[in-house]
């Protein structure tokens, strides 16, 4: 549910309203490539929240670990894949 919560805030009051700045035209261009920058970071912290919030969703049903030692190894995998995808989302569209 927190996961969820902060990707709804970043939704709804951080990339929702600077989308509408920019498209309207609201935006100078000195301050464009700011909004841009802090909508892109919202909206990439989205998309790598929203791999932990659906094993959250699902792991209910369908993983069966116990509230012992289970959980941890589900939460050190989930914490290390979520790493490891921001960490090479920089070199995403590089040429080698």
């Amino acid at each position: 549910m927190a996961l969820a919560t902060v990707m709804w805030f970043n939704v709804w009051f951080i990339i929702w309203p600077i989308q509408k700045r920019i498209l309207s035209g609201q935006a100078s261009a000195e301050e464009l490539p700011v909004i841009r920058r802090r909508a892109y970071l919202a909206s990439r912290t989205n998309t790598y929240l929203s791999g932990p919030m659906l094993v959250g969703m699902l792991g209910a049903n369908h993983i069966n670990v116990s509230f012992g030692s289970g959980i941890w190894m589900w939460a050190i995998i989930a914490l290390i894949c979520v790493w490891l995808a921001i960490f090479h989302s920089n070199k995403v569209g590089q040429s080698v």
